[in-house]
């Protein structure tokens, strides 16, 4: 963009009679800087190197050089054979654990058999299902007699059994 053409930058009024041509002066002036600045540079470095006609510069009487040496190294391995020794200590300390309180452990077992009746009743249902379908009632009537069977010789004892040992284990 030319500063001409940008809004940001407005070109200045130019004053009436000549008009000016915008960016030559700035052009002029870096092609005379620039080699200029080169050539004193260069002047400038002869002139100091003139000065010390190329020899090393000596040191002067207010002057301290210091030489360190190298610091010498030296390496040698030495190869020693040794069993590590082993440390044995038997430490003894009373840890408290946490035991699962036997009613808790006696409603799982209840738990467990109460599964087994629940399966065995589910059995005897689909038996049931299939005699009424096949119109036995007399095989209906045996299915009922094994149901209540299992009901009074199981299924209460266990509930009963289960539920105390459900709130003892609640308990504590």
């Amino acid at each position: 963009m030319t500063p001409n053409n940008n809004d940001y930058y407005p070109t200045p009024p130019t004053p009436p009679g000549k008009p000016k041509r915008p960016g030559r002066g700035l052009k002029i002036a870096a092609i005379v800087t620039a080699p200029a600045a080169l050539l004193a540079g260069c002047i400038g470095g002869v002139a100091i190197g003139a000065s010390t006609d190329g020899a090393p510069a000596e040191p002067s009487a207010t002057e301290t050089v210091t030489h360190t040496p190298e610091p010498e190294i030296i390496t040698e391995t030495i190869e020693v054979e040794a069993e590590p020794e082993v440390i044995t200590e038997t430490i003894t300390e009373e840890v408290e654990v946490e035991v699962t309180p036997e009613a808790c452990t006696d409603a799982l077992t209840e738990a467990d058999e109460l599964i087994d009746v629940y399966s065995e009743s589910l059995s005897i249902g689909g038996d049931a299902i299939i005699a009424a379908y096949e119109w036995d009632s007399a095989r209906l009537d045996e299915l009922t007699e094994d149901l209540n069977t299992l009901r009074e010789d199981r299924l209460e004892p266990a509930l009963t059994r289960y539920y105390l040992n459900q709130i003892a284990c609640e308990e504590g």
